[in-house]
């Protein structure tokens, strides 16, 4: 997905197309980030800032039971994905 947004270009706000009723945004840090010193609290962190910023639940994808479980307990809406 990141290799099909990448190779449009998109323009500043980042939103576009990628497949027929598919859309994807991405989210750039602000510059005063910083990011947390564990990587699974900070993917949690920033899921959990893309529902602030929305205002809508956040399901949260992951293979890893373990991040699963610190996003529900986030608030998120855990899902596996298949193996």
């Amino acid at each position: 997905m990141v290799r099909v947004l990448w190779d449009k270009k998109l323009p500043d706000g980042g939103f576009q197309t990628a497949h027929v009723g598919t859309t994807a945004e991405v989210f750039v840090d602000e510059p005063s980030h910083v990011r947390l010193p564990e990587n699974d609290a900070e993917i949690v962190a920033r899921a959990q800032y893309v529902g602030d910023l929305t205002g809508h639940q956040v399901a949260f994808l992951a293979a890893d039971l373990g991040i699963l479980m610190r996003a529900s307990a986030a608030g998120l809406t855990p899902a596996r994905t298949p193996q």
